[in-house]
């Protein structure tokens, strides 16, 4: 009997009678039987299996590595059943948690197309690694140069005739939490590695910083233009200001990076520009924006919505993407496709404030999935170990073997 079969079609709502009770007369053959039908009903345990592979499917590399893990399992099952003493031909004798993975390896495309993804951790669980994800963290700097260590409890700040967080409290006291009018402040948000946080300049744009971030802005606008510089990743929602002196006109918005500009009118879209990265990445998700390397004053390229521009020094590639993957980060998750896992380390890396060491070299492995960015890191370790990629946590370091 091909049980591995007939669990697929239990699973999937589709066996017959007669497969049924064959799924059940196998089950009653040993305890271990019963138990690995007891671990594929139930949703909880099965929903665990499974995030664990869900980053194999829909890749070339991934379904190599699933073919040589089914391969290796199934090897092990045949070894014992040739060594051991013969049962009933219902039964797979002491192998039950090789069965499982067998059958869950045979499944997870199916359940991969159900967006089974890891559930965040729950309010208390502990962190048996000790690496815990990153949170609300970041630093603001004044025009005095005054550091101020934003709340954890609050998810951002906005910026107006004071500084106050989202529920309205100020962040200093006062009168040192008014912003004088006469005057434009030059004010910096800094987020480290581990941290995310949220801003609402002047004009009402909003702005959210990824990990191991870091933006200028002015503590309020001159009227002709906005002006922002940025190192790191933000997801930006630009607000739509007009000219008070000619109000068919609307007051450009510009974002500045170590290596580009991109102008804005109204719209929303993502930037990446690391230092440690090589290109940097600007992802338009609505409206339209114009990017232009900073040397040599190149000509302005103009993206539409789904499209990236990658910038590489004067160079502009355009392409079409699923901007989910880019922005995934600001709703709290990991969104990888077909990435390379030196970029899935680097995300890794910055979330968990974690240095990370290839002793051999950087893997030429990808990966797909979605992980919730509140999963330990241990969680995401885990995965990696499935996929034959050898990681170990020495020291807040990950060793990649």
């Amino acid at each position: 009997m091909d049980i591995e079969r007939l669990l697929s079609r239990r699973l999937e709502g589709v066996a017959t009678d007669v497969e049924n009770c064959l799924i059940t007369d196998w089950a009653k053959q040993a305890p271990e039987n019963q138990a690995v039908l007891d671990r594929l009903e139930s949703e909880s345990t099965l929903r665990e299996d499974l995030t664990t592979l869900f980053q194999l499917v829909d890749t070339t590399a991934g379904e190599a590595r699933i073919y040589r893990m089914k391969s290796h399992i199934q090897q092990k099952i045949n070894t014992a059943n040739r060594s051991t003493y013969r049962m009933s031909r219902f039964t797979w004798r002491p192998y039950a948690a090789a069965a499982v993975a067998l059958i869950i390896l045979a499944l997870g495309a199916y359940y991969y197309q159900h967006q089974l993804t890891l559930k965040p951790r729950q309010q208390g669980q502990r962190f048996t690694d000790g690496i815990h994800p990153g949170s609300n963290r970041a630093t603001l700097t004044l025009a005095n140069g005054q550091t101020v260590n934003l709340s954890e409890a609050q998810a951002g700040i906005i910026v107006g005739d004071g500084i106050s967080y989202l529920d309205g409290s100020a962040v200093l006291n006062e009168p040192a939490n008014e912003l004088k009018n006469e005057t434009i402040d030059q004010l910096m948000l800094n987020t480290p590695k581990g941290g995310t946080y949220q801003l609402t300049l002047p004009d009402g744009t909003k702005v959210w910083l990824n990990a191991a971030s870091t933006l200028k802005y002015p503590s309020r606008f001159n009227g002709k233009e906005r002006i922002v510089e940025l190192e790191g990743e933000a997801y930006f929602e630009v607000s739509k200001e007009w000219s008070i002196r000619d109000r068919s006109k609307m007051i450009p918005f510009f974002v500045r990076t170590n290596s580009q500009t991109v102008q804005v009118l109204g719209t929303q879209f993502n930037i990446s520009a690391y230092p440690d990265e090589s290109a940097v990445k600007t992802t338009l998700v609505e409206g339209k924006v114009l990017v232009a390397p900073t040397i040599d004053h190149w000509t302005p390229t103009t993206i539409k919505p789904s499209e990236q521009a990658t910038t590489h020094g004067a160079a502009i590639d355009i392409s079409t993407v699923d901007t989910k993957q880019y922005t995934a980060w600001k709703d709290g998750r990991f969104h990888f496709k077909r990435t390379p896992l030196e970029e899935v380390m680097r995300q890794v890396s910055r979330w968990y404030d974690v240095d990370v060491i290839y002793s051999n070299g950087i893997p030429n492995e990808t990966f797909t999935g979605k992980v919730s960015r509140s999963a330990s890191l241990a969680e995401l370790l885990d995965i990696l170990r499935l996929s034959a990629i050898d990681v170990t946590l020495e020291n807040n370091q990950l060793i990649v073997k």
